[in-house]
């Protein structure tokens, strides 16, 4: 993982096929202090549902800042609780992929990924590295993540 950017300042906004995502969990460095909100029980968890017309998943992230780790996590099943069944899932690093389009413009990050048409959700995950904004060595990181269920 590499820095390029600096860490927002606060966690950025997901757009998935023009639907905003509410944040699931974040713990992120701030110029005030380490902010966090961690889901303790899947139950508890926000999934936003979103349209998948096509077999590609649009995503808009702002601001454009790029993350250190960028990976998106597609699950065909779910658990229980509706959640996302673990063993039922495929990891995409988004800086490595080629199933990633990865574009950057002056307010945001644009990403499609394609054929994601088989599975009922997605989870999003990115970190940052802090840098003079860390205190500690837990603390290196900034990460966020959101998770989805694609409705047709």
């Amino acid at each position: 993982m590499t820095s390029v950017e600096p860490t927002p300042s606060l966690p950025p906004q997901v757009w998935a096929n023009d639907v905003q995502l509410s944040i699931t969990q974040y713990e992120w460095a701030t110029p005030d202090g380490f902010v966090s909100h961690i889901v303790e029980k899947p139950e508890d968890a926000v999934i936003t549902p979103v349209r998948l017309a096509t077999r590609t998943l649009r995503l808009t992230i702002s601001p454009s800042a790029k993350p250190s780790a960028f990976v998106i996590s597609f699950f065909a099943d779910a658990d229980e609780y509706g959640f996302p069944l673990v063993s039922s899932g495929l990891n995409i690093d988004c800086f490595e992929s080629d199933q990633c389009r990865i574009t950057f413009e002056d307010s945001s990050m644009n990403v499609e990924v394609d054929q994601v048409g088989t599975f009922r959700f997605a989870v999003i995950r990115v970190a940052y590295l802090n840098g003079a904004l860390a205190t500690t060595q837990e603390k290196m990181l900034s990460t966020a993540s959101w998770v989805m269920s694609f409705t047709t």
